[in-house]
């Protein structure tokens, strides 16, 4: 697997996960009479927090490598 296959891998399940969580938000949120429940709410926690992990390490590899390479 090549850096760009992994990467777009990485993205596309990160933002999947966040389209995921929202829809689900939305769907709860109107179906249950304008009231969402605990058990989607911690969908949508799991969800930012998946999509969080993915693009900040991903940032933060990417910064660590690049400041060690203009070290040397």
């Amino acid at each position: 697997m090549t850096k760009n296959q992994k990467d777009w891998l990485q993205h596309g399940s990160a933002c999947f996960m966040l389209v995921s969580g929202v829809f689900m938000a939305f769907l709860c949120f109107f179906l249950n009479g304008y009231e969402i429940t605990n058990s989607v709410l911690w969908y949508v926690a799991q969800c930012l927090m998946f999509a969080g992990a993915v693009f900040g390490l991903k940032i933060y590899i990417d910064d660590e490598i690049t400041s060690r390479l203009q070290k040397q």
